[in-house]
């Protein structure tokens, strides 16, 4: 699939592209935050009380805002902080992204069995949970499932460095498709857990500073993600094309570790100038080297204590559904 823009510039201040080469339900928005705002997020993330953060086993800190999950994938509330719900306005803004995507695109999804429809449901998304990823360079998180507690969308903002996100599909155990091998991956965590996946990424996505990528429906509930612990990402230019787009962009392609990037006609202008220059001069590789990024991930949990802390804030959360 070609890689395409679906806002309506005349009613959205952002620009929202489907990406060539994986699910339409893949969406990236490039700067959708300022850099002021992006300084303003890092200062407060990095205000944040050291007990909040815990240290995975690759050195990643995480922390979880909006309150913990029961076994049970049960919403135990807290209140979001105000610079999750007020300045920026991040999920004011993501929301409006969504809303645009699902008033274009109506779900062919199955009505629950309580007051909404799924389709409701998403047309009326409002995140309750975010988790903080922070990751040094040489860090990254094996391919997984965010797992069944969360209606399938999810909203990413990148601040800080630049970091390549990994698209893997599961293969099928009787007939896996070449050129993929298959992998079952101890380190694959998610409902999946044991399948065979694809080694090789489906496609990948640059996620550049101030940048929003929204996962929804297939992308969410079929394929994996992840992000390689390497301490740089290098562009392969060899055979890397520059054009025109109708929108009178310049046209990149180029790849990340032998798959395609499917963004590369959306990176930032400076990025884009740098990998036209390296094609136009004839080099094979640009090297990027990765720094610190924080990763801020909205998500909606369906089934929340009631009468607990936060229940109430930007919305009320859902109880007795499956996600």
């Amino acid at each position: 699939m070609e890689s395409a823009t679906i806002s309506d510039p005349s009613a959205s201040p952002y620009r929202v592209y489907r990406l060539e080469g994986l699910p339409p339900e893949a969406i990236y928005v490039p700067n959708f935050i300022t850099e002021y705002e992006e300084e303003y997020l890092l200062k407060r993330v990095a205000e944040s009380p050291q007990p909040k953060w815990k240290t995975q086993n690759t050195g990643r800190r995480v922390q979880y805002l909006g309150g913990t999950l029961s076994k049970n994938n049960v919403l135990i509330p807290e209140s979001l902080p105000e610079w999750i719900t007020h300045f920026p306005a991040l999920i004011e803004r993501i929301r409006s992204v969504v809303a645009e995507l699902e008033d274009r695109h109506v779900p062919n999804l199955p009505e629950k069995q309580d007051s909404k429809s799924r389709e409701e449901k998403l047309k009326a998304w409002t995140p309750n949970h975010v988790l903080i990823n922070e990751y040094q360079a040489g860090q990254g998180i094996a391919p997984h499932e965010d797992g069944p507690a969360y209606l399938p969308i999810v909203a990413t903002v990148s601040l800080g460095s630049p970091q390549t996100l990994e698209i893997f599909q599961y293969l099928a155990e009787s007939d896996p498709s070449p050129p993929l091998t298959g992998s079952s991956r101890s380190d694959v965590f998610g409902s999946g857990c044991g399948r065979p996946i694809a080694t090789t990424p489906m496609g990948c996505i640059y996620l550049e500073p101030r940048s929003l990528f929204i996962s929804r429906k297939a992308i969410y509930e079929t394929f994996l993600h992840g992000i390689s612990p390497v301490e740089e990402d290098v562009f392969e230019l060899d055979g890397g094309e520059i054009g025109n787009r109708d929108e009178g962009e310049t046209r990149i392609k180029v790849k990340l570790a032998g798959v395609e990037v499917s963004n590369s006609d959306h990176l930032n202008p400076a990025t884009k100038e740098r990998l036209r220059e390296a094609i136009k001069a004839g080099e094979k590789e640009v090297r990027i080297k990765r720094d610190k990024r924080v990763s801020l991930t909205f998500r909606r949990v369906e089934k929340v204590l009631q009468g607990g802390l936060g229940v109430g804030v930007l919305g009320r959360g859902t109880a007795g559904a499956r996600r």
